[in-house]
């Protein structure tokens, strides 16, 4: 396992509107430009928050037990990829 190194952890705050600034450095590091899509992924009080790649579906990205589930629920990838900015538009007005 890699260590961790001081540069590679950085305490950030939340804004009143829920943003987060992502340091410059991690931003280099990861090559993040705007409008580069993330995923935020939520277990227990750790957020984990990695880059999406251009030719990903969020369908590609889910755990396969999630894949599974939304397989046997007959979701279509649009369907959830619709869900998802629903949500996002829902978060983004309260």
């Amino acid at each position: 396992m890699n260590s961790v190194t001081m540069a590679e952890v950085e305490v950030v705050r939340v804004s009143s509107k829920g943003q987060v600034v992502i340091p410059k450095g991690v931003r280099s590091r990861m090559g993040l430009r705007k409008g580069d899509k993330l995923l935020a992924y939520l277990k227990g009080d750790l957020l984990l928050i990695r880059k999406v790649g251009e030719e990903e579906s969020l369908l590609a990205i889910l755990s396969a037990s999630s894949r599974r589930k939304v397989a046997s629920m007959k979701i279509s990838r649009m369907e959830v990829e619709k869900a998802v900015e629903e949500a996002r538009k829902t978060a983004e007005e309260t």
